[in-house]
């Protein structure tokens, strides 16, 4: 009798870690109106705070958005949950989904491309040798591979820069990013056993080590503290779907399906196509070429300064094990359109996960 009670009242939850302007895109193309009255009406953008908990209920067809409390410190720039579920956010188009149905999604926590230049520079001055010699080593071979200028040709104080950039290459979360993670996990599994105590809980993430290493973080301390429901000890990572690509510096979210969105989207491009799109001021092709050696650098550090938060680490080289939990780095060979709406594509991931 309690097994099929248990059986009964079991729900399949999928908890996606996510990226805030993959988050924000899709929310705002299924509500662009609220959202663009929200930003006027606050003289603000529509930031997610990090480590911040998204819940997707489906009632009478239509799924509403929800954030767990969250009050972030800065709150003339993040969206405060009180703020988000007054604005009624919904997907309001059929996605297939039963009545009643959970999604979750999670902003990853704080991670060291969200520090400023002086933070980097601050912590690198606190760094042993040891660990700097890290960054230079992998600065080195960046160089070597996309430059092909000798490293002892390079100016002193632009080889610092380097090493210090290289910080911000898929970026590992920050102290303050692990505690957000701690923070989502103690958040979540309360909210889970006091509404959903026996669902069946799997966690997914993108291919961005931030995004997983949150994901690797909640399980630890679920499995720490033990939980009522039942979740798999194990992160589904490598989900291009879930993936945030270069987003745009100071800028309004391009429109899902837009060219600047689907640039936005992109690996592999030259940093001349990425400026036409991607920058706060972006420029034309006629006005870059018309710049001098110096002003071009200057421009190309800007993209690079953009694009390299979202540069993945070489499959090969992503960690297992992380926090003593498996990372399953399984690539799909699912194709997604340019520019795509997140939401929209839920049930392809479930597809993948399950």
């Amino acid at each position: 009798m309690f097994a099929q009670c248990m059986r009964q009242y079991r729900r399949h939850i999928v908890i996606a870690v996510s990226h805030m302007n993959r988050l924000v895109a899709s929310l705002k193309h299924n509500n662009d109106s609220i959202v663009k009255d929200f930003i006027k009406k606050k003289g603000k953008g529509f930031v997610l705070p990090t480590g911040c908990v998204i819940v997707g209920t489906v009632i009478g067809g239509i799924m509403h958005f929800t954030m767990l409390p969250c009050a972030p410190k800065e709150i003339g720039r993040y969206v405060s949950s009180e703020e988000f579920n007054e604005l009624g956010l919904t997907l309001p188009r059929s996605l297939g989904y039963k009545e009643g149905e959970v999604r979750m999604f999670l902003r990853h926590g704080q991670g060291y491309h969200n520090l400023s230049q002086q933070q980097l520079d601050e912590l690198w001055v606190k760094m042993s040798q040891e660990e700097r010699d890290v960054f230079i080593a992998r600065a080195i071979d960046r160089n070597c591979r996309m430059r092909g200028t000798p490293w002892v040709r390079i100016p002193q104080k632009r080889r610092r820069l380097l090493a210090i950039r290289e910080m911000r290459y898929d970026a590992p979360l920050t102290a303050m990013g692990r505690k957000e993670a701690d923070d989502a996990a103690k958040q979540l599994r309360t909210f889970l056993q006091n509404t959903y105590p026996y669902a069946s809980v799997k966690m997914c993430a993108s291919e961005l080590y931030r995004a997983y290493e949150t994901a690797a973080l909640i399980l630890k301390e679920w499995l720490d503290e033990g939980c009522t429901f039942f979740f798999e000890s194990l992160v589904h990572a490598s989900f291009r779907i879930l993936t945030e690509l270069h987003r745009e510096i100071a800028s309004a979210t391009h429109e899902l399906g837009t060219d600047g969105r689907r640039v936005a989207e992109s690996l592999g491009l030259r940093w001349e196509v990425y400026a036409q799109h991607i920058l706060k001021t972006c420029l034309t092709v006629e006005e870059i070429q018309s710049m001098t050696d110096e002003e071009r650098l200057q421009i190309e550090d800007k993209v690079v300064h953009v694009t390299s938060e979202n540069t993945p680490r070489a499959f090969e080289e992503r960690p297992t094990i992380l926090h003593g939990i498996t990372v399953s780095h399984v690539m799909s060979e699912v194709k997604y359109p340019d520019g795509l709406d997140l939401f929209s594509n839920l049930r392809v991931l479930d597809d993948l996960v399950h």
